[in-house]
């Protein structure tokens, strides 16, 4: 077992229209999307290890467009909750 420091960032991914998960989006760190992982069935990802002073967050989809979120610096404990809605 390997444990990454940092926070994990977890969330779901869905169309902003109609609130239907995304299966297959990714997700990653920065607009690189470094380390980056898919959602599953229900949209639903957990990305490890994200930097605990600043990260950014970007999430994209094929037929939609990418969507980013940052923290500097937020109270956020161990484990963030991130939902992401895509257009």
């Amino acid at each position: 077992v390997v444990l990454e420091p940092g926070v994990l960032v977890r969330g779901r991914v869905v169309d902003a229209l109609t609130r239907a998960p995304i299966a297959g989006a990714e997700v990653g760190e920065t607009w690189t999307f470094e380390r980056g992982v898919r959602t599953d069935d229900e949209g639903r990802y957990a990305l490890p290890g994200v930097g605990e002073a600043y990260a950014e967050v970007a999430v994209r989809a094929a037929g939609y467009g990418v969507v980013q979120r940052s923290f500097w610096r937020e109270p956020h404990g161990p484990v963030l909750e991130w939902d992401f809605e895509l257009q």
